[in-house]
């Protein structure tokens, strides 16, 4: 298989803002790369099926750490953010790469480094995603602009992922911005967003996503500090400062919270509990990784 774009020099501490996931869907495989081309292989043979650039057709700027989008696929159509000045958000032909429906804002907004989410809020379908700004929805049928907030933009960078669940959006966002979560309501003219709450603190940037189970929130401040919010009140429940690391992933499975660090150390820990704290840890060294919880005192 040959090379689909040129390779880019990774910078470890900021690779974050570089990463770009491919979407996998049946036998297909959706990839953004850094130069800004958004290309579909056969998972089959590797071949090429179409390509489109994302600075060509949409106007999309290239930026120091490349372009980074996750597109979604959403039935027969691939929703992508270029955020460019031609076009902010588009619906493609997820078998050709025909458009469908383009959006763009009045300021050519670039868009963010997070993943886009899709929501049926108030019962209209749409897309969540941050952009340069703040987070923004956009209707599934059009792509028209639903509503917008900019209360929760990060100050170097938009990069971590919402979480939907029923109506509800919850954004916990790095840099200073802090965490909200976010209600949307059936308006006249399509759907508004209420915020429940919305706090600031300096949640750790250098993460994708916070954690949701039942009615806490599992993330980590900046310091390394593991923490938990009521989902509903925003009130912080834990708080447990943790070894040095830069770069967390969090995930959840069986009752146990997961965190993968940059430096390869795994750990584990019991859902809703300070008290009955678990943990263990391994190293992983980018292979497959199984170990067994004990009970942590520490």
């Amino acid at each position: 298989m040959s090379a689909i774009g040129p390779a880019v020099s990774e910078n470890r501490l900021m690779r974050r803002l570089g990463k770009r996931t491919p979407t996998v869907d049946q036998d297909r495989l959706y990839a953004v790369c850094s130069d800004s081309d958004l290309i579909c292989l056969s998972v089959n043979d590797g071949r090429e099926l179409w390509r489109k650039s994302y600075t060509k057709a949409f106007g999309t700027k290239r930026g120091s750490r490349g372009i980074c989008d996750y597109p979604l696929v959403d039935g027969d159509r691939l929703i992508c953010m270029p955020g460019g000045t031609v076009a902010t958000s588009v619906a493609l032909n997820k078998f050709t790469g025909d458009l469908i429906w383009m959006t763009t804002l009045p300021d050519g907004q670039a868009a963010g480094y997070a993943v886009t989410v899709l929501s049926n809020g108030a019962g209209v379908r749409q897309y969540g995603t941050y952009l340069k700004k703040g987070l923004a929805g956009f209707a599934a049928e059009d792509g028209r602009l639903l509503w917008q907030s900019e209360k929760l933009s990060a100050r170097v960078a938009n990069s971590v992922t919402p979480i939907v669940r029923g109506d509800f959006i919850l954004t916990y966002n790095g840099d200073g911005a802090g965490g909200a979560l976010l209600k949307v309501l059936p308006d006249n003219e399509g759907v508004r967003i209420r915020t429940e709450y919305s706090f600031r603190e300096s949640i750790n940037p250098f993460q994708d996503r916070p954690v949701w189970v039942d009615d806490h929130v599992y993330t980590l401040r900046a310091g390394n500090i593991f923490v938990s919010y009521g989902a509903a009140t925003g009130e912080r429940i834990l708080n447990r400062r943790l070894e040095k690391s830069r770069i967390t992933s969090m995930t959840r499975a069986d009752g146990h919270l997961y965190r993968r660090t940059s430096n390869g150390t795994v750990s584990a820990w019991a859902d809703h509990t300070e008290s009955r704290y678990v943990r263990n840890k391994a190293r992983a060294n980018n292979a497959a990784l199984t170990f067994s919880l004990r009970p942590y005192s520490g």
